[in-house]
């Protein structure tokens, strides 16, 4: 009996261990309601962790929102932002004076409000006695344009910087034909240091390099007509990056190539009327009404003409009158002009970065000389060793 009876109790206990494990269908309800709560609470806890750090976030970024900041240190930050403006551009006014289209240029008044007219007389320095002629009977506001080979061109440069007259070299360029004079003896010869069009980037560059050494003192270069050299594109890019990067002006009748250079970022001389050989004096003063007639319309504009004895009594007299015709005799570099470079190229390695020249005293005269013949005396034919060559400017 006792043994029957354990194991009945036995059995119960199992019996009721399996009931007590098995899931009771009434109490459902009541874990679904506590599993939604807990769901609940969790997203309101991160939704108010998300704001929290949204709030965390902007207040991080706008620090100076929440803090009031005294006048006088916002003053004083003002202060120093201005003082940094303009040490900016006193800097960028040094080094733009320091170019020698700057450096070199004639003064002249820039408040006068009539049209501009500049005029260069070219071919100089060959000559000794008509150069010291025309640097004579020339008035002041006249810029002188002189050949890149004469044998005296830095005494002739040390007595026009002297006298704050304006100069411009000439810039022999030759095409294909004229590099092997074997195979053309038609064309006209450049000379031995012409930039050539079949030449390197190197060798341009180096020739240009030995003209604007012995041209110290000039504000540019005046090209000979050659349309040929600005066919080719490398010859023509590398000129012009060039002219840029020294600062360098360039004088130029033709269309093309003015475009060219002012997409090039070099300053540019649009000359209205370029005579390159000697003409009659109908002639010459017919191109002097078209230079007034584009200086009324325009602005401004330029004659160049060569220097020929027997035009430099007209043109005296019809400089003499421009003042009463309501024009002002300038410089060329104050009718030059200048854009910023469209998508210049970078320096290469056959681009060596030029020397600075040599440190000289600034124009800061704000008006022209009168337009008076010159009477100081120029170096005389021959010597070697000029005062003026061997004076600091």
């Amino acid at each position: 009996m006792s043994g029957d009876t354990k194991k009945s109790g036995q059995h119960r206990r199992a019996d009721t261990s399996l009931v007590r494990r098995s899931p009771n269908p009434a109490r459902w309800p009541q874990r679904l309601i506590l599993i939604n709560l807990l769901l609940w609470a969790t997203t309101a806890f991160w939704i108010q962790m998300g704001k929290d750090a949204t709030l965390a976030r902007r207040q991080l970024a706008i620090p100076m929102a929440l803090v009031e900041i005294p006048p006088e240190l916002i003053q004083q930050g003002l202060n120093e932002i201005n003082r940094t403006r303009e040490e900016v551009a006193k800097i960028n006014s040094t080094a733009e004076r320091d170019l020698p289209w700057h450096k070199y240029a004639a003064p002249f008044d820039i408040k006068d409000p009539r049209p501009k007219i500049a005029v260069l007389v070219n071919g100089l320095g060959l000559q000794n006695e008509m150069t010291q002629q025309m640097l004579q009977s020339l008035p002041a506001g006249v810029t002188l344009g002189f050949s890149s080979y004469g044998r005296q061109l830095k005494e002739w440069l040390g007595f026009t910087r002297s006298q704050r007259r304006e100069v411009v070299l000439s810039l022999p360029l030759q095409s294909s034909a004229q590099a092997n004079p074997r195979e053309s003896k038609l064309l006209e010869d450049a000379g031995p240091f012409a930039l050539g069009a079949d030449l390197t980037p190197m060798q341009n560059i180096g020739r240009l390099d030995w003209l604007l050494e012995r041209g110290e003192g000039a504000v540019g270069l005046m090209p000979n007509a050659n349309e040929a050299f600005w066919l080719a594109s490398e010859a023509a890019t590398t000129l012009l990056n060039s002219l840029r990067e020294r600062g360098y002006l360039l004088a130029t009748p033709t269309a093309s190539v003015v475009q060219s250079s002012l997409v090039a970022g070099v300053p540019t001389a649009t000359l209205t009327v370029a005579l390159d050989h000697p003409v009659d004096e109908a002639t010459l003063n017919s191109q002097l009404q078209r230079v007034e007639s584009t200086a009324k319309a325009e602005g401004a504009a330029a004659i160049s003409l060569p220097a020929y004895p027997a035009l430099l009594a007209p043109l005296n007299a019809w400089i003499a009158k421009l003042g009463e015709r309501g024009f002002a005799l300038v410089p060329l570099s104050a009718v030059t002009e200048q854009r910023t470079a469209i998508n210049p190229p970078a320096p290469s390695e056959a681009s060596p970065t030029p020397t600075a020249p040599p440190a000289a005293a600034p124009m800061t005269e704000d008006k022209i000389a009168p337009t008076q013949p010159n009477t100081a005396k120029p170096p005389a034919p021959g010597s070697a060793n000029s005062k003026h060559q061997k004076s600091k400017h």
